[in-house]
């Protein structure tokens, strides 16, 4: 009787330590560079990186949160439409003249370096490359 006693005793005291030992291990994984799981940025903010108050997929459209970054909060953005009335990037006068208006006729020799001129393109405008 005594025997089996000690045998239950033993095997008590051999599944507190076990469990005390991976619940030790557990808490020493926190530092060890990988968020793991069950670490957050609230148990483990070395591994997993600060909390912020910016959550994705909150019901709450907070800046920096937007429309493209995320739509679940913010709703989905608003197609471009060229011939809408409005400029709108990524519209320019090229790609919606009827929104951007025609774009401006670029001039070799009219004395204005302007975009796409450049020194190999247009010297006369812009002068000599290396100058």
């Amino acid at each position: 009787m005594k025997a089996q006693i000690r045998l239950v005793l033993f095997c008590c005291c051999f599944i507190l330590a076990m469990l005390f030992a991976s619940g030790a291990r557990a808490q020493v994984s926190c530092g060890d560079g990988v968020c793991k799981p069950g670490e957050n940025c609230g148990n483990c903010q070395i591994d997993c990186g600060p909390c912020t108050s910016v959550i994705c997929g909150n019901g709450v459209c907070k800046p920096p949160e937007d429309c493209a970054s995320c739509p679940s909060d913010c709703g989905f953005c608003a197609p471009i439409v060229c011939g809408n009335g409005v400029c709108k990037a990524p519209e320019t006068c090229a790609s919606c003249p009827a929104d951007c208006g025609v774009c401006s006729p670029v001039i070799c020799g009219n004395g204005v370096c302007k975009a796409p001129e450049d020194c190999a393109s247009c010297p006369a405008d812009c002068g000599p490359c290396g100058s």
